[in-house]
């Protein structure tokens, strides 16, 4: 039996082109390993140059992605309920490329990077959807920030 956040979550994979390739069991496996966290306005959720070891996906509210350096932040993307942040590093297995904070209350969930390779390993296609993603995520970035 599901509790009300992981019914949520399940929605929030299901409503994703990143999980489409997810079956029933993977979404609800994936599901039930994530942890759901809420941040303040202003709140770092990740910062610039931590161990990229998790995942997450905007649950509800607004993120901010910020690149450059601390004494000028860049601000890279906005992102919102559905977004997920973190594939980057995760996948490349470097420490984080960008500070994520909240942009106004939000909630995210929290994959660790074990779950989530688990399912990479598993769904060859959503790890495809994970490193076009963090693909053009790169090219934005260096457009931005030179």
């Amino acid at each position: 039996m599901f509790d009300m956040d992981e019914v949520a979550q399940l929605a929030l994979l299901s409503d994703s082109y990143l999980f489409r390739a997810l079956d029933d069991e993977g979404r609800r496996n994936l599901a039930a390993a994530g942890t759901s966290r809420a941040f303040e306005a202003g709140e770092v959720i990740v910062r610039l140059g931590e161990p990229g070891d998790s995942f997450f996906m905007v649950k509800r509210g607004k993120v901010r992605v910020l690149g450059g350096s601390e004494a000028q932040p860049v601000e890279l993307a906005s992102l919102g309920r559905g977004s997920c942040f973190g594939e980057m590093a995760l996948l490349a297995g470097t420490p984080r490329t960008a500070t994520v904070e909240a942009a106004e209350p939000s909630e995210v969930v929290v994959y660790d990077k074990g779950d989530v390779d688990a399912v990479l390993a598993s769904y060859p296609d959503v790890r495809q959807a994970l490193e076009l993603l963090a693909g053009k995520r790169r090219l934005a970035t260096t457009a931005r920030t030179g």
